[in-house]
């Protein structure tokens, strides 16, 4: 008996749903809908949902939109979210070596300020320690970096 029931039930869902459906308000203030409002009573709105694929089912109105219509502008705004989200977490990434280059930056200027010796490589791998001038340029341009990076 459930069985006919449910399958009775399953053959008449796309009969109500391509129905008409009219929506009225009684005396009341009581909003109703039916497929077939009473007598001298005229519809604030009829609405029809056609079964995708149904070639009984009229066209929708121009104003509303389609259920693909609304998909394709879901997966747009699902796109976009993702896309901004990945931006977001770009601009996040880059501020945070910034401010890990600006830190270093800031503090080898502290320690050759402190006076701090800065060695180099010549051609043979032998350690040279910079002079006075060579020391005065590289502290100068520490500075002009860390003036860059820590904006």
């Amino acid at each position: 008996m459930v069985r006919i029931i449910i399958t009775l039930s399953l053959l008449l869902v796309p009969a109500l749903v391509e129905a008409n459906v009219c929506r009225w308000t009684d005396a009341e203030g009581r909003t109703h809908y039916s497929s077939a409002p009473p007598a001298g009573v005229t519809c604030a709105r009829t609405l029809r949902a056609p079964v995708p694929g149904s070639e009984g089912a009229t066209a929708a109105p121009s104003s509303a939109r389609t259920t693909q219509q609304l998909e394709t502008e879901f997966q747009q705004r699902r796109l976009k979210r993702a896309e901004d989200e990945q931006r977001a977490q770009a601009e996040r990434r880059e501020a945070d070596q910034r401010r890990e280059q600006c830190t270093q930056t800031r503090s080898r200027v502290t320690w050759m300020e402190g006076g701090g010796r800065v060695t180099t490589l010549d051609r043979n791998g032998h350690r040279q320690f910079l002079d006075e001038e060579q020391h005065a340029r590289e502290l100068a341009a520490l500075r002009r970096r860390a003036s860059q990076l820590c904006r």
